[in-house]
């Protein structure tokens, strides 16, 4: 009787030392926050111009027309004149042809960082 009366007590302070501990999820959103509030970005409205291909698209943006190439997405070529048209080129093109004309279009600009090489 007495092992269990033991083996009783170290599984209640076990659990009560367990459930007392500082929860840890709160941390990634904590980093979160703060990593989002170091690279404040903003959104500028643009409008549309023209669709280039699958990852690329004209805009006019603060007054000028400029060229937008998404980041990270790499679609199939169609209009490099250096190679034939790729597979899938044509279907990439309707697809971001649906995707921008679906509403309003925004670019986000990160603080500092307006262009890329």
């Amino acid at each position: 009787m007495r092992k269990r009366k033991g083996a009783i007590a170290m599984i209640t302070a076990a659990c009560i030392a367990f459930y007392s501990m500082p929860s840890q999820k709160d941390e990634p959103v904590r980093e979160m926050n703060l990593l989002a509030a170091e690279n404040q970005v903003s959104d500028v409205p643009i409008t549309l111009v023209d669709i280039i291909d699958g990852d690329t698209i004209k805009v006019k943006v603060n007054g000028k027309i400029e060229t937008v190439r998404y980041l990270l997405i790499d679609t199939p070529e169609s209009k490099n004149s250096k190679s034939c048209v790729q597979l899938y080129a044509k279907e990439a093109f309707l697809r971001n042809s649906e995707l921008v004309k679906s509403g309003r279009l925004t670019m986000e600009f990160e603080q500092g960082n307006v262009r890329d090489s």
